[in-house]
């Protein structure tokens, strides 16, 4: 299926982040969150973000225009996710906390509707039993900033369809970031699982009197970039 629009559930900074991102790649995009204050600092957020842009010259008037008519704030969840092609939540890093949100979301979006998790290290599979149907559920690890950082994992899970996958791959190709399509899940996904195994040797280089701290960032930055 071709995702045309999505909700961030959580208006904190990746989610805020995030949904913009969408919104100036085209997709309508609705940031939800249970608290207005957050919700105005949102609002305010992507105004200055966007003037910002117009003033370095990296939007045009004109696209900025375009970009606020797809962008939008609720506070009402059953309102913020109807009719919604993807939502993508974004809420604090608490697995009991997400089990309920889950649980309360699967009762609330279309059949239709592809529902991502973005968390830094939880699997979806985590929360598959929360769903009417799992087969919708994936990870879409988006890195901070949203609005900078290109590197996104998607993490197809046991429980999820190909179709679901390869929906919200193409959707970060289209929001333009450069994902990855896991087709297993592993704790901390591809991207932790690499710099977890580069610290360790950092690490052990330091440690064991090879070189320095400094050194090591030498190598690093000059090295390997």
């Amino acid at each position: 299926m071709e995702i045309k629009s999505c909700c961030l559930i959580g208006g904190g900074r990746m989610g805020r982040q995030i949904a913009l991102n969408a919104a100036i790649h085209g997709f309508k995009a609705v940031v939800y969150d249970l608290s207005a204050e957050v919700l105005a600092d949102v609002d305010k957020w992507a105004e200055e973000y966007l003037a910002g842009r117009i003033a370095k010259g990296r939007l045009t008037e004109e696209q900025v225009a375009k970009v606020k008519t797809l962008f939008s704030t609720e506070a009402d969840l059953a309102k913020a996710v109807k009719g919604i092609d993807c939502v993508i939540e974004a809420i604090v890093e608490v697995e009991d906390v997400k089990h309920k949100f889950f649980k309360q979301l699967s009762e609330l979006v279309d059949d239709h509707t592809i529902i991502a998790t973005n968390s830094s290290y939880m699997v979806s599979s985590l929360f598959a039993d929360c769903m009417e149907d799992p087969s919708r559920l994936c990870n879409m690890h988006i890195y901070n900033p949203a609005l900078v950082m290109k590197f996104v994992e998607v993490v197809q899970g046991p429980h999820t369809s190909e179709e679901t996958a390869g929906a919200i791959y193409n959707l970060a190709k289209r929001m333009g970031k450069m994902p990855i399509w896991q087709k297993k899940e592993i704790p901390g996904f591809a991207g932790n699982y690499l710099i977890g195994g580069l610290t360790e040797r950092a690490r052990h280089l330091v440690q064991e009197g090879y070189c320095t701290p400094q050194e090591v960032d030498i190598a690093l930055e000059y090295g390997f970039n």
